[in-house]
């Protein structure tokens, strides 16, 4: 049984519930950092589309023809959300190491799956 919803809405909702807990979180401890939107705003961008093509969808074309070739703007967008984790994360004197002694399961997991990745390679035909 369940309630049975079409995946926009369901999505829809989810992220205003979000968004409440988001901003009721930050009216009860005000010293709740900005930072915490990054995780939101990246989790937003994949679940939907890139935002090269939510401008196709508006009619203002990005520059990638194909998903293969890629997006100057999703690749900005993409560094800007990383530069700005990295920021966070400088500002924090987060220590890698303490990170990946705590979390040894998960570093496993990255070393494997990074092993096991399998793109072909690519051979330049100039």
């Amino acid at each position: 049984m369940g309630i049975h919803l079409p995946p926009g809405v369901a999505s829809c909702l989810t992220l205003v519930f979000i968004v409440f807990l988001f901003r009721r979180d930050v009216r009860e401890k005000p010293d709740i950092t900005g930072a915490l939107w990054l995780p939101l705003i990246w989790m937003v961008i994949i679940c939907s589309r890139q935002p090269s093509g939510w401008l196709d969808t508006f009619g203002l074309h990005s520059g990638a023809v194909t998903l293969e070739e890629g997006s100057p703007l999703d690749a900005c967008i993409y560094f800007a959300l990383i530069a700005a984790g990295g920021y966070v994360l400088t500002k924090r004197h987060t220590q890698l190491s303490k990170i990946i002694r705590n979390n040894q399961w998960l570093t496993i997991f990255f070393v494997i799956g990074r092993s096991h990745l399998g793109f072909p390679t690519q051979k330049a035909t100039c």
